[in-house]
């Protein structure tokens, strides 16, 4: 037998057949779009479905073969779906931050909402987006028979199986209360959401229902294959990578970017611009968030190096690179579309300073690259400062000039291996279907220091001045980002 794991990104959807040995049988991808309008960031559920059709089709699944499906995915997106189980309107990504006013009213609702989340909250948090929802589209939380909350949520619910949600994804909603692993009341009521629309939460990934008839032609597959809801996504990517063993630490670099560290569950969290999730048990997954890594990379590459392919971008990084000092490079703040850490500013915009009429596009590339490596470096110092070497994954870690950057941001080793990490949470969500439904599947994390790995050494440091100089221009541009956030529908 085997099992299929499904990773519904922001960018794409991957899909993965793994035999009880851990091999990947077969693989498929499929794109997805966003609409992207100012403070708005909205995806159509029904793409989520069809790229996971395309995605599953071209793994080659026997149709009698896979014994579960894991689903792993974007979290913090809110998806209203009616008694049929269809969206009633476009999902609200996690980066969508229309709801600064709502999160206000929340706040003034539930004065110790940070408090109860662990986590600081703003327009962001599922609880603002709802509530933006009450004021905005009040029809739709009328007719709302559940309140989806990820990604895999809402297409487990299309496949045929019931509305939940891992722990991981709810500790980034901003409705559950974090030391007793519970949706609180005074949230959900201050989010407008009807309380029977809450999906049942899981502190550890557990069968949600079985693959529906019609669902179960439309991928290719039989129907009645348990359908199991894995760890979101910064959960999954942890757990397929470097494992939940305590002290576990990485860098992940994707559209969004992240440093994350395994540990006990806090008695009293310190709430700020680090972000605490919930894992399986009484551990606790700690997170710097930067909303744009790969985004503002892509970004970067698209409009200041004439939108070339990525290999030929690095290669004209890294050979600038190769000329220049980091530390002369202009300051950038990478923050398309907010910050989360090293500061939690929701108005917070991209910035290049320090620009003269020597100033290539490569450098102003490598810039952007820095600013996301300066931003995880900060977040790092938030969490206790880091450690002599850090494993790295994600589409980022393809990039040699990235990897030098975060070496010398970091003051340490970056180390990237040589397996294949595509399907890091496909990998994850696969294991985690196994368990849930009995099945024997070997699949421990991937990364392995003794197996093929790179080791990215510090080349060119960067003082301790530079970076506090790229932290401070966060507060001394901040009245100016708030003042054009005004300007933004």
């Amino acid at each position: 037998m085997t099992v299929l794991g499904v990773d519904l990104g922001t960018s794409v959807v991957k899909a993965a057949v793994f035999d009880p040995a851990g091999r990947v049988l077969g693989a498929g991808h499929a794109p997805l779009t966003t609409h992207w309008a100012g403070r708005v960031h909205e995806q159509d559920p029904a793409d989520w479905w069809n790229a996971l059709v395309q995605a599953v089709r071209a793994t080659g699944a026997a149709d009698d073969s896979v014994s579960a499906i894991g689903f792993t995915g974007q979290m913090q997106t809110l998806t209203c779906v009616g008694p049929d189980g269809a969206a009633l309107r476009p999902a609200i990504l996690y980066s969508d931050d229309r709801a600064t006013a709502e999160a206000d009213e929340v706040r003034s609702d539930v004065p110790e909402w940070d408090a109860l989340t662990a986590n600081e909250q703003d327009g962001t948090s599922i609880t603002a987006k709802a509530r933006w929802l009450g004021h905005h589209e009040p029809g739709v939380l009328e007719r709302t028979e559940a309140a989806l909350l990820g990604a895999p949520g809402h297409v487990i619910v299309r496949a045929g199986g019931a509305a939940v949600c891992d722990a991981t994804t709810a500790a980034t909603t901003g409705l559950m209360d974090f030391g007793r692993r519970r949706w609180e009341p005074t949230l959900v009521e201050a989010a407008g959401l009807p309380p029977h629309a809450m999906p049942r939460l899981e502190d550890a990934p557990a069968v949600a229902g079985v693959l529906a008839p019609d669902a179960a032609r439309e991928l290719g597959l039989r129907a009645g294959i348990p359908l199991v809801h894995a760890l979101g996504d910064a959960g999954s990517t942890t757990h397929g990578f470097i494992g939940l063993d305590p002290g576990s630490a990485y860098l992940y670099l994707g559209t969004s970017a992240w440093v994350a560290a395994v540990g006990p569950t806090p008695e009293v969290p310190r709430v700020g611009a680090v972000h605490h999730l919930s894992l399986p048990g009484s551990a606790c997954l700690r997170i710097g968030a930067v909303l744009s890594g790969g985004a503002a990379a892509d970004w970067a590459r698209r409009y200041l190096l004439g939108d070339v392919d990525f290999a030929t971008a690095d290669r004209r990084a890294r050979e600038r690179l190769d000329v220049v000092d980091p530390a002369h490079l202009p300051l950038c703040l990478p923050s398309l579309s907010g910050a989360r850490t090293p500061v939690r500013d929701i108005a917070a915009r991209g910035a290049f300073v320090g620009v003269d009429a020597g100033t290539q596009p490569e450098d102003l590339y490598l810039a952007v690259l820095l600013g996301v490596a300066l931003d995880l470096r900060c977040a790092a110092d938030l969490m206790g400062g880091p450690p002599s070497a850090l494993p790295l994954v994600g589409g980022g870690s393809r990039s040699p000039a990235w990897r030098q950057l975060l070496a010398d941001a970091f003051g340490a080793d970056i180390l990237t291996t040589s397996a294949d990490l595509d399907m890091v949470g496909a990998r994850s969500a696969a294991a985690w279907a196994a368990e849930a439904t009995g099945d024997a599947l070997a699949l421990d994390p991937i990364f392995r220091q003794d197996d093929g790995v790179v080791r990215t050494r510090p080349r060119s440091p960067l003082s301790d001045a530079r970076i506090a100089q790229h932290l401070r221009l966060y507060e001394a541009l901040a009245t100016t980002f708030h003042d054009l956030s005004n300007r933004i529908p």
